[in-house]
């Protein structure tokens, strides 16, 4: 596709390929991979968060303690 001033229109995925963070240890990373990241580590905590609430639903005390001073 042309724009009317010639040049050939972009994309909008273009935006995300492009380079968002350049550092030696991670590497270079695009948009799309830090969303990637970060929808995964809020998918492990969401999973982590909902069994454990679950076990706290599902846990009942043995017995009362009678604590006598």
């Amino acid at each position: 596709m042309i724009n009317v001033d010639g040049r050939p229109a972009r994309s909008a995925t273009i935006g995300f390929s492009n380079p968002v963070l350049v550092n030696s240890f991670l590497g270079i990373l695009s948009s799309i991979e830090i969303l990637a990241v970060f929808l995964f580590v809020l998918f492990l905590a969401w999973t982590y968060y909902a069994r454990i609430s679950n076990d706290f639903k599902k846990l009942m005390p043995i017995k009362s303690l009678n604590l006598d001073l």
